[in-house]
């Protein structure tokens, strides 16, 4: 009777650890199942997220494209910043060169948005270059016109760059490196200088370029002071009121600005040493000297910093009596 009794009992004790194994696979299978299910809900949640980000960007983009390159004015200097997109109207901010709108209500869930930024440039050929950068985000959306993305939002960018308008024409005057005026004559044996001048797009490049000689008289009269800004002869003599060469009755002389990098002029202008000087204000375009001005001389450009010279339009001179002489490049 004990025999019948253990062996019965090993049978139990068999089949309760067969129950539980087969219970512990079962589980295993399910809650790898469930896990499979959840990373699969997780993904297409995801993918979801990604696709209403980009749709957004892409929405605002668009946008920007279709109003930018419309007969619309939106983005051009002194533009309204108004564009419509969708039906809605929208007031961009910003001014030229750049604006940023934004638009709300995208996506499958109408809580996407984007922010946009515009921004213009002028590229060297004269044509206008357009960089339009658009953010999308799911979510952040949900009022008119607002764009309030969260920590857990998803961002997806999209940008542009193009050209338009016509390239202009390089000027004959771009990538100037150095001028000169070299002079051949001055009454009472001297070539004698107040101010050289360089301007491109109002700016008188001179004035930050550095000058050099073929002498100076002393340090009275250097070469470095026809670039101070001063025409009218204030401190000759001093160290700022012009230069006068070295050797009297002895020609050429010259007078040399280098620039701190290539430059485009469109005006040259020269002035020499009024008889009454220091004058009271800067001489006008038809003031004359008779005692120590100039009277023959040449103004040239180069483009390789000083290896080949060419004159510019109107010189050289000859038989000189104007206080300023002015040479205009075109």
């Amino acid at each position: 009777m004990t025999k019948i009794i253990r062996k019965i009992k090993k049978e139990d004790g068999f089949m309760i650890l067969f129950a539980v194994t087969v219970s512990a696979i079962l589980l295993s299978i399910a809650l790898g199942i469930a896990n499979i299910a959840f990373k699969e809900l997780k993904f297409n949640t995801s993918v979801k997220a990604s696709n209403d980000a980009f749709f957004s960007a892409d929405t605002g983009i668009e946008c920007a494209l279709i109003n930018d390159k419309s007969t619309s004015t939106t983005f051009t200097n002194g533009g309204s910043g108004r564009l419509n997109c969708l039906g809605v109207g929208i007031q961009a901010t910003g001014a030229y060169p750049a604006w940023t709108f934004t638009m709300s209500s995208l996506g499958f869930t109408n809580q996407g948005c984007s922010v946009v930024t515009v921004t213009k440039s002028t590229n060297v050929d004269g044509t206008i270059a357009t960089k339009i950068v658009s953010l999308g985000y799911d979510t952040g959306g949900g009022a008119s016109n607002v764009c309030l993305p969260t920590a857990s939002s998803v961002e997806r960018e999209i940008n542009t760059n193009y050209n338009s308008g016509s390239p202009t024409a390089p000027s004959a005057f771009s990538g100037i490196t150095n001028i000169k005026v070299t002079v051949n004559n001055g009454l009472q044996g001297y070539s004698r200088i107040v101010e050289v001048e360089a301007w491109g797009s109002g700016t008188n490049y001179a004035l930050t370029g550095t000058a050099s000689s073929s002498g100076d008289f002393s340090s009275g009269y250097p070469v470095s002071s026809i670039i101070n800004g001063d025409r009218r002869g204030v401190g000759w003599g001093s160290g700022t009121g012009g230069w006068n060469d070295n050797t009297s009755n002895s020609w050429p002389d010259t007078a040399t600005i280098t620039f701190s990098s290539p430059k485009t002029l469109n005006e040259i202008d020269v002035y020499t040493l009024a008889d009454g000087f220091p004058l009271a204000s800067d001489p006008g375009p038809s003031d004359t000297f008779t005692l120590y001005g100039i009277t023959n001389f040449n103004v040239q450009y180069s483009k390789d910093n000083g290896l080949t010279w060419a004159d510019v339009p109107g010189s050289p001179v000859s038989s000189n009596n104007l206080i300023w002489k002015k040479f205009t490049l075109q």
